[in-house]
């Protein structure tokens, strides 16, 4: 299936279709069409209330899914939208990053221990 087109439409609509694909198994696809909205040029023009959760969901299916490069893209063109109108907001997501990548880290050494 072919990522879906967010080139016109809100963050939140993009929100809402990429949560529909990960219920149904998708969640490569939710992915894709997250990074596509988040590289488009209707985002930057967003209020950083709006697009926080959008990037949240877009945190949780990189790390699930190990896209480092494509997380980093992400969180830089994130700090370029909220760098002058909400900080608050990408040190949030930065935060939830940390925990996220923490937790899982902690899982593969606790299954490396017990694997050993």
């Amino acid at each position: 299936m072919a990522p879906y087109q967010s080139n016109q439409l809100r963050p939140e609509t993009v929100l809402k279709r990429a949560e529909e694909l990960a219920k149904v198994g998708q969640s490569v696809t939710a992915l894709e069409t997250l990074y596509n909205a988040l590289t488009g040029r209707n985002l930057r023009s967003a209020n950083a209330g709006n697009t926080e959760p959008f990037m949240r969901k877009f945190v949780e299916l990189c790390i699930e899914h190990r896209r480092g490069k494509q997380l980093k893209e992400g969180l830089m063109q994130y700090r370029n939208i909220v760098q002058h109108t909400n900080p608050e907001s990408l040190g949030a997501v930065v935060e939830l990053m940390l925990e996220r990548i923490t937790a899982r880290v902690v899982d593969a050494q606790k299954n490396a221990e017990q694997a050993s």
